[in-house]
């Protein structure tokens, strides 16, 4: 439990462990389609897709019919197909019909690997209440929850925002809310909830709260977090050298990866350092392209022994 606590993993629902598995292999562009043949699905996908990812998408299609809705639509297709082997075709006809409109976003989440990514753009505030502006930047058109916090992140008001385009913008008629947070309830698919929050009113509105965490944990959305843990080194030049190292990386591939590492020679008496920067191309089903990056490293460090001191930097 205290290893639960430090990495504060204690404070995940049951769902996020689903979330946990589809995020880590969804963003490294390794998840597969649900609608395989069992035998095409690799080990961790077999658990992470077809009991992770499934039951996701059936909790994210729960929540935005309603219980009475979609209740009513498994007993339908429950009472049509017992003692048969239905397939995901069969079972989406009958999505098709509980849906108000004709969509395709259930039918990307289960024959794709398209992602999710809602993001808020920009909020405005006016005598009338406030302009929110939206962007969807993933693949998958489909609806996402709006929840409005007071300053003790209680609940004022909830929405659902049906399927949209690229963007939309909505009006918000309430005053008195602190934050506008984008699925806060974590029932959509989402891959990037980093993006998902902003403040009414302040200058930096949509800057989370810095927070330091030792060694590595799990992602957070509601702050950035830096990592970090001593470092030792040693070369003949420099002899024992004792830094620090700071980054940002944890389990999940994330779009920039930083890391620096400055570290003081003892027997060169000079600082040197260690660092990089990476930043990760997203490609949605290439059949080409698994993952693609950009990567700038740099490094200091001293050179030609203790009597005949030079510097070696790179970049």
């Amino acid at each position: 439990s205290w290893l639960l606590k430090f990495f504060r993993a204690h404070r995940l629902k049951h769902q996020d462990q689903n979330q946990l598995f589809y995020t880590l292999k969804a963003r490294s562009h390794l998840d597969q389609p649900l609608s395989l043949p069992s035998t095409e699905y690799t080990p961790v996908n077999y658990g992470g897709m077809v009991y992770g990812k499934s039951a996701l998408v059936f909790n994210y299609l729960r929540h935005y019919l309603g219980s009475a809705e979609y209740d009513e639509m498994m007993k339908s297709y429950y009472t049509d197909w017992q003692f048969k082997h239905p397939g995901p075709d069969d079972f989406m006809a009958y999505v098709g019909k509980s849906l108000a409109y004709r969509d395709y976003w259930m039918e990307q989440l289960v024959y794709t690997t398209h992602k999710s990514d809602f993001k808020v753009a920009r909020l405005k505030n006016s005598k009338s209440g406030s302009h929110l502006r939206i962007k969807n930047r993933g693949r998958i058109r489909g609806p996402v929850q709006l929840t409005l916090l007071s300053k003790n992140d209680s609940t004022l008001h909830q929405t659902w925002l049906d399927p949209f385009g690229k963007d939309t913008t909505i009006h918000i008629a309430q005053k008195n809310f602190h934050l506008a947070v984008l699925d806060h309830n974590r029932y959509s698919l989402d891959i990037n909830r980093k993006n998902n929050r902003i403040r009414r009113k302040g200058i930096l509105k949509k800057v989370e709260s810095l927070r330091f965490q030792w060694l590595t944990g799990i992602e957070e959305p509601e702050r950035t977090t830096i990592y970090y843990t001593p470092l030792v080194g040693y070369n003949t030049t420099d002899q024992l050298m004792a830094g620090l190292l700071l980054h940002n990386h944890n389990i999940f591939q994330k779009r920039i990866e930083l890391k620096a590492a400055p570290m003081y020679g003892f027997g060169s008496e000079r600082t040197n350092w260690m660092g990089s920067a990476r930043y990760n191309f997203r490609f949605e089903s290439s059949r080409w392209i698994e993952n693609l990056w950009f990567e700038l490293n740099t490094a200091s460090f001293s050179t030609g022994g203790i009597r005949n001191r030079g510097n070696f930097k790179k970049g």
